[in-house]
């Protein structure tokens, strides 16, 4: 009894013990209880990387962990094109994340919800928003170095889309990747890691674009979005899909990704002159990106490169619109970053976007309480669209946000 009851109170306070330890190596550490007594208590509780419980019997994991990003935005609207200006509180993501094993890690699950209805390509989203299912899948650790994921979860196009959203070096991702990137997809995928890790290749194949077809909706028809993924560890071991030096590299880590998709649907477009009325368009994409990430003491570079070839039967030439975005970041100290971006989207004369070229300059000074786990973001963008008159569309933005990933 004196053993259940112990362990069932440290239970309860688990949540906010920040320890790889579980609990009964610390009740061991104690004197509460003994290693004999501590080997009959199956299930272990630990925080890593949020709430885990392990139950080692069975090989059977399950960690819980919580996402919230409370943000403040004021908008200095370009009053020359009717944009007013705008000040708003706002829950920018509230996530619940479910991430388990099975059989002593042979299988893996996750299931991630957000309540404040953001799917990562909201940036400018306004009015009501419901709560959105974001990934839910199944992954076959096939061996030691291939493993095998179906269900929904992100496509691998793209490299800062597919960084995880509290793990981004600025509040928002650049507007290159916010217009290239293919979102989340319901589809499979698999993966191989070669040379210790440092090659990683990946395939996948995923419901298309045609009109209807979204995250959490079923394919309409046949076609669908093909996507092939490289990434090279050049030098030392960087984890990409984490911005900004946080862990101060000792040794320069380089990190190079190239990804290409092929998506393939009917899209419903409007009648000019006709709004109420829709013709489908059948659509051929190709897409391409390129990145370079480097780290050293401190100093981190992220940039990517985006490509597409838009083939649609409406249209008697083919769109090709590209674009990219640059950071840098450094440390001051251990708690303070400041980051640099630019990023630009051309659009092929206006004939992929509503005008002809986008171009984002943004900045931001960020302190790290606990790296990425617990962090506050000060930053300012100005975004300029060129739109076929004499003057640019500027829009100024200045971002507090902070991020709690505990």
């Amino acid at each position: 009894m004196r053993i259940i009851t112990t362990v069932t109170a440290l239970v309860a306070l688990s949540a906010s013990t920040v320890s790889a330890k579980s609990l009964e190596d610390m009740l061991v550490d104690k004197g509460a209880l003994n290693k004999a007594e501590a080997a009959m208590v199956d299930g272990k509780v630990m925080w890593k990387n949020g709430t885990r419980v392990e139950y080692p019997s069975t090989g059977v994991t399950t960690t819980i962990s919580t996402l919230v990003q409370p943000r403040y935005d004021f908008i200095d609207g370009d009053g020359d094109f009717g944009e007013a200006n705008s000040s708003s509180f706002n829950v920018h993501r509230a996530r619940l994340i479910l991430d388990g094993t099975a059989m002593h890690e042979e299988f893996r699950y996750q299931l991630e919800a957000d309540f404040s209805g953001n799917d990562d390509l909201s940036r400018f989203q306004t009015g009501t928003r419901s709560p959105v299912l974001l990934n839910a899948f199944v992954e076959w650790q096939a061996c030691d170095w291939s493993s095998l994921r179906f269900g929904q979860f992100k496509t691998m196009y793209s490299r800062q889309f597919q960084s995880n959203p509290w793990a981004l070096q600025f509040a928002d991702n650049s507007i290159a990747t916010d217009y290239f990137a293919l979102g989340r997809g319901q589809g499979a995928s698999a993966t191989g890691n070669f040379a210790d890790g440092a090659f990683q290749v990946s395939a996948g194949i995923f419901n298309g674009i045609s009109t209807g077809e979204n995250i959490n909706s079923i394919g309409v028809d046949t076609k669908h979005t093909g996507v092939l993924s490289l990434r090279f560890n050049a030098a030392g071991n960087m984890n990409p899909w984490e911005e900004g030096d946080v862990d101060m590299s000792q040794d320069l880590a380089a990190n190079f990704g190239f990804s290409y998709a092929f998506s393939d649907g009917n899209i419903a477009r409007p009648v000019v002159g006709a709004p109420d009325t829709f013709i489908i368009d059948p659509t051929e994409i190709h897409h391409f990106s390129a990145d370079a990430n480097f780290k050293y003491q401190g100093f981190s570079f992220h940039g990517e490169f985006y490509y597409a070839n838009i083939d649609q039967d409406s249209s008697a030439d083919r769109v090709k619109p590209l674009g990219f975005y640059a950071q840098a970041g450094y440390f001051l100290n251990d708690d303070w970053e400041l980051a640099l971006r630019y990023s630009m989207v051309d659009c092929d004369d206006g004939a992929a976007c509503a005008g002809d070229k986008f171009q984002e300059a943004s900045g931001t000074i960020n302190y790290y309480f606990w790296k990425h786990n617990l962090k506050a973001q000060l930053g300012y963008s100005n975004i300029s669209r060129d739109i076929d008159t004499d003057d640019d569309q500027k829009t100024n933005r200045w971002t507090f946000m902070l991020t709690a990933m505990i």
